[in-house]
């Protein structure tokens, strides 16, 4: 069943990565294993990796865990910014640049996001933001002996091949983690995630730009954002609110107008 899960969730990534990466990439799953915990980061990425990504699931008590090569990354940096080279280099253990970490957490939310919406044999898994770091971090207060399955999923660029792990609790594919209650599974009641903090974020403004445009931006540029009116709140990438930005007591502040209809997945109620 995971097979089918992952499968299902790279054509639906496909078309993303098209646009981001201005062609189509390669993307497949070449391998289906089980580890302890404890023993997971070694037996996938092991050393070669830049860093992993916790997204601890609501409601139960384990957590999806994504791990991204460092070659992938080095690779997705030398596509977008058209340094082919760069993709080809080996992969030198360090911390991730502000820039690698970001694009890096997107393409391990979208891989997510894709797999949690394409899930089969039972509710999907519900998800907080990720965090991430080293393997002892991303996997703090979870149980080192818990059975990981592991699924390797390789993204080819030009000639040369990054590798994704994903580690997914084998108790939530067999539908015991996750699970809130007896009742049909609709919209997350806010009462049972109160003690989980998400991201609320206010957009100002979207903008298209090139990577050539994007390359030659420098410190005194301005941009121009046009005439903003109205913005629009996100909690957790989905569309919570629409109102206007303004000032209160010398601070950006922004001003509700009205709730988006996507709001109610959020909190269960609908107004």
């Amino acid at each position: 069943m995971l097979g089918e899960i992952f499968e299902q969730a790279l054509r639906r990534l496909r078309p993303k990565l098209a646009t981001r990466m201005g062609g189509i990439l390669p993307i497949h799953v070449p391998n289906i294993g089980a580890h302890q915990l404890e023993d997971a980061f070694q037996a996938d990425l092991g050393t070669g990796a830049a860093f992993w990504v916790s997204y601890p699931v609501i409601g139960g008590s384990g957590a999806i865990i994504v791990g991204l090569e460092g070659n992938l990354i080095a690779l997705l940096m030398g596509r977008m910014f058209g340094e082919v080279e760069v993709g080809g280099s080996t992969w030198t253990p360090r911390a991730p640049t502000r820039v690698e970490l970001a694009v890096g957490m997107r393409l391990a939310r979208d891989l997510v996001e894709a797999v949690t919406h394409c899930w089969t044999g039972g509710p999907a898994p519900r998800v907080t933001e990720g965090r991430n770091g080293p393997p002892s971090r991303v996997a703090d207060g979870l149980d080192p002996e818990s059975v990981m399955l592991s699924v390797t999923v390789e993204l080819e660029i030009e000639t040369a091949v990054g590798r994704i792990a994903v580690l997914v609790p084998d108790e939530l594919v067999l539908g015991e983690l996750g699970k809130v209650d007896e009742e049909p599974a609709r919209a997350m009641h806010i009462e049972r995630v109160y003690p989980i903090d998400v991201e609320f974020v206010v957009e100002l403004a979207r903008l298209r730009m090139s990577i050539g445009e994007l390359k030659d931006l420098k410190p005194g540029d301005e941009i121009p954002l046009g005439l903003v009116r109205f913005v629009e709140a996100r909690v957790e990438g989905v569309p919570a609110f629409v109102g206007q930005p303004g000032e209160t007591g010398g601070q950006r502040s922004f001003r509700i107008t009205e709730r988006s209809n996507s709001a109610s997945h959020l909190t269960g109620v609908r107004r």
